[in-house]
């Protein structure tokens, strides 16, 4: 999957994000491609997930965070939304708790 993001970003796109459903997500950026594990949690409802995911990774890359970091973040929000019921918003303490056991690695690709 990591092999096919950095063709994607070859065309042009800066960075690439694939989603894994519970075992995390791929980037693929300009510096490297990373992997973060997705957190333990209790799945309640993946509805918005996936919106939570992109939007946790956005916000990190505009406030100038490394991919790495960035990824991390994006997997926390996805897991935090995904361990809510139906569309609940999880608090910030519970996003601190989700990033203490989420960690991003670079990928030899």
């Amino acid at each position: 999957m990591a092999k096919e993001a950095r063709a994607i970003q070859r065309e042009g796109v800066q960075y690439v994000c694939v989603s894994l459903g519970g075992d995390g997500a791929l980037l693929a950026g300009p510096d490297g491609s990373y992997f973060a594990k997705a957190p333990p949690i209790q799945v309640k409802s993946t509805v918005g997930s996936g919106d939570s995911m992109v939007a946790g990774l956005v916000a990190a890359l505009a406030r100038g965070q490394s991919p790495a970091e960035a990824l991390r973040l994006a997997v926390a929000c996805g897991s935090g939304t995904a361990a809510r019921p139906g569309t609940e918003i999880f608090s910030h303490n519970d996003l601190d708790e989700l990033l203490q056991t989420t960690e991003a690695r670079v990928l030899d690709i």
